[in-house]
């Protein structure tokens, strides 16, 4: 399974991930694993606790106050690629540096 896919499987509330402390990346519980490989990965997202807005994407999640595109904090994004190569990469899934968009 793709990184990618693990994380739309997070973003969309089927599988629950903890971050690592001190280090980068996520663990999973492996029986939520098990469970979700056995009902073919098909959950409903947990209802809104709080008042808190829940939308479903296969390419955000917003965990712990960071926020990761298609598994990558966008901070670092921000940091390495410019607007155009970040959205060019959400759209398509490939990064190409130096992608400029025309009006």
């Amino acid at each position: 399974m793709k990184p990618e896919t693990v994380y739309a499987y997070v973003s969309r509330g089927q599988l629950t991930s903890h971050r690592r402390p001190g280090g980068r990346g996520s663990t999973f519980d492996a029986k939520e694993v098990d469970a979700l490989i056995r009902r073919g990965g098909r959950r409903e997202a947990a209802a809104p606790s709080g008042g808190d807005l829940v939308v479903r994407t296969g390419i955000t999640l917003i965990d712990a106050d960071r926020c990761y595109f298609r598994g990558v904090d966008a901070t670092e994004l921000a940091a390495r690629y410019s607007y155009e190569e970040v959205a060019d990469w959400l759209w398509t899934g490939r990064m190409r540096p130096g992608t400029r968009f025309t009006a």
